[in-house]
């Protein structure tokens, strides 16, 4: 009699521990994420110890268990923080960045206590570099040498004298786009680093267009994804690309690329500007013949900036010579208007951002938005996936990013 009531006792004790096993484990799986990123290995330790962010040692440690919270959650979670360096905008404010391996790169705006900007595909842009380093945002990214007084792009060739003039435009330019990244400020972030105490979870960072497959445009059906599509494209002949300064006309190659191949095959010109077989661009021929339409000559290499009311002439062009079979509508519009609307009907858009060249030059850089993500409070904050037109930076997540205008072709 004894014999059994133990068994049952023991019985019953194993069933408890198994379930208090199991919760446990969804506790741990669904709250804060403070453990899974404290430094408990000796590699860590030192490389925080090496951190020079904040004079604070503890700070730092905070600052590394949100960073790795943040590649955990939305990034490759086998990543590996290598570096971290502070970069300044050209207003005095801070940001942070993380050099991942194998590679990757995150960068974080101190006062706001958000990723403004982040990429698991693609090297970090101040990669080798150290010192003066400057952030004017998305694609603007610099290293002062004080021996000549001159920045120089840490990617491209281009290099500006840093002068009082010069300075004073590009300070106006970072004050506009440090007080977008305080829009939806993550303050979970900044309390927990000033303060301590529970780290809040990193927001899931989810693109609208891929989880919900919406790639595919409500008037027709696309034959390819915009995200398939355009995170494929990393070589300078995948992508279309030429040097020179011609963002605004790499980005439009690519809008009218994608569209060819998900809507419509009658869009090319030439078949020799793109990799039927591949899906993708075949070399520069489309963006030099945008070029030549915008009253360039390619050879030249070295092209005035352009802005989304250029690439709507350009466009209009173009779509003259091919006859504009289909009926395809484009348009511009100033700020970020239908933006997000012509993503969910499943067409890239060109953003223009108005943080303008160092040399005072009216350009603005140009990416494609090809997803985007609602986050935060009532789902306030966005975020855009893009391609920079660059080699090797056909994935990479914007925060707020400042938009001048955009640029969009859709089906009538």
């Amino acid at each position: 009699m004894f014999k059994n009531s133990n068994k049952k006792i023991a019985t019953l004790l194993a069933s408890i521990l198994i379930l208090l096993g199991v919760v446990l484990l969804f506790i741990c799986a669904n709250c804060s994420s403070y453990f899974a990123f404290a430094a408990d290995t000796l590699e860590d330790k030192k490389f925080i110890d090496s951190m020079k962010i904040f004079d604070d040692k503890t700070k730092n440690n905070r600052l590394y268990t949100v960073a790795s919270n943040h590649i955990a959650t939305n990034m490759n979670s086998k990543s590996k923080i290598k570096e971290s360096k502070t970069l300044t905008d050209f207003d005095g404010n801070k940001y942070v960045l993380f050099e991942l391996e194998p590679i990757g790169y995150l960068i974080y705006h101190i006062e706001s206590g958000k990723f403004i900007e982040y990429s698991d595909s693609s090297s970090s842009p101040y990669l080798g570099y150290n010192g003066n380093l400057f952030y004017g945002g998305p694609k603007n990214y610099y290293c002062f040498n004080s021996s000549d007084d001159y920045l120089r792009h840490t990617i491209m060739e281009d290099a500006f004298q840093y002068t009082a003039t010069v300075e004073e435009q590009l300070a106006e330019d970072s004050k506009i786009m440090a007080n977008a990244f305080m829009q939806y400020k993550n303050q979970d972030n900044v309390d927990y680093i000033e303060n301590g105490g529970k780290l809040v979870a990193a927001n899931k960072i989810q693109g609208a267009i891929e989880k919900k497959n919406m790639s595919v445009a409500k008037s027709a059906n696309a034959s390819i994804t915009m995200t398939s599509f355009f995170s494929r494209l990393k070589t300078k002949p995948q992508m279309g690309y030429r040097d020179g300064g011609a963002c605004g006309y790499i980005a439009t190659n690519l809008v009218i690329g994608y569209n060819y191949f998900a809507f419509d095959y009658g869009l090319m010109l030439q078949s020799s500007y793109v990799d039927n077989v591949n899906k993708t661009m075949n070399g520069s021929g489309l963006t030099d013949k945008l070029l030549v339409l915008g009253g360039e000559t390619p050879a030249n290499g070295n092209f005035a900036g352009t802005y989304s009311y250029d690439m709507f002439q350009v466009v209009g062009k173009y779509l003259d010579l091919v006859e504009n079979l289909k009926g395809w509508k484009y348009s511009w519009y100033y700020l970020d208007v239908n933006l997000k609307s012509t993503l969910n009907n499943g067409y890239p858009v060109v953003i223009f951002g108005n943080l303008k060249y160092p040399s005072g030059s009216s350009g603005n850089h140009a990416v494609v938005a090809y997803d985007y993500s609602n986050y935060g409070f009532l789902n306030l904050g966005v975020k855009y996936r893009v391609h920079f037109g660059w080699e090797n930076y056909s994935s990479v997540w914007l925060d707020c990013p400042v938009v001048g205008s955009v640029f969009y072709m859709c089906l009538k």
